[in-house]
């Protein structure tokens, strides 16, 4: 499966489904989609088919405290065409920023706000890793 088609999967799963958090003030999982782009039954067969793709590894985090910034450690093993995917979550009114890192693409984001309720936001995010990657990713809002 390249790249296109797992991003593509990403963007009708999350317009099929909303799950819902509880959380002190932001948290964050990142996780790593392999993709595989060799097919599983060789080079010239009529019937190959790409490899599904993986989940590699993942990390989260949470801010605890009411800050702007919500940093993240790159999960281990990250590789160059790896997908990686990112649902931040916070308790923001709607239409309140929230801002990805540079090369990140949203996929989605929900806003919950209203009488009798606790604003939250939630999004889910993108990108394709490059042959160097940080240490860490640090969404703001």
């Amino acid at each position: 499966m390249g790249n296109h088609d797992a991003v593509r999967r990403i963007r009708e799963h999350a317009r099929s489904s909303h799950v819902g958090f509880r959380l002190a003030a932001a948290a964050l999982l990142l996780v790593v989609v392999a993709s595989a782009s060799t097919s599983r039954f060789g080079a010239g067969s009529p019937s190959a088919a790409p490899a599904s793709p993986a989940l590699r590894s993942a990390s989260s985090g949470q801010n605890g405290a009411a800050t702007s910034t919500l940093t993240v450690a790159k999960p281990a093993g990250v590789a160059s065409g790896d997908v990686l995917v990112a649902a931040v979550a916070a308790r923001l009114g709607s239409g309140s920023a929230l801002t990805q890192p540079t090369g990140w693409a949203l996929v989605r984001r929900d806003d919950c706000s209203g009488p009798g309720t606790t604003d939250l936001a939630q999004a889910l995010f993108y990108k394709v890793a490059g042959g160097s990657e940080p240490a860490s990713y640090s969404f703001s809002f």
